[in-house]
């Protein structure tokens, strides 16, 4: 006979549907697997959630990156032409465009 001390399956504890808290037989604390099941489910949330945020944030600097070459060769467009009657017709397409009328 082996005098090593044999560890209890925590499954044994648990009863089905009130689970081993509320039979007394642990203190008032989750299960273990309660605990595991929604660190799996919690940590999976949050790595979904950050793969969208960054795809957005992706987006919005393409976005970003997109309007910043419109704007810097429109710039370079009004310094090559400095000629009124260039520059203002284009900065007032520019003001339309980007307020969306």
């Amino acid at each position: 006979m082996s005098k090593r001390k044999q560890r209890k399956n925590p499954q044994q504890t648990i009863l089905k549907g009130e689970g081993a808290a509320a039979s007394g037989k642990l203190p008032a604390k989750r299960d273990w697997w309660v605990n595991r099941m929604l660190a799996k489910l919690l940590g999976s949330h949050i790595i979904a959630q950050m793969g969208k945020l960054n795809n957005n944030l992706l987006q919005l600097a393409a976005l970003f990156e997109w309007l910043l070459n419109i704007v810097k060769w429109s710039c370079k467009l009004i310094l090559l032409y400095r000629a009124k009657e260039i520059a203002e017709p284009l900065l007032t397409l520019l003001l339309k465009w980007f307020s969306g009328e």
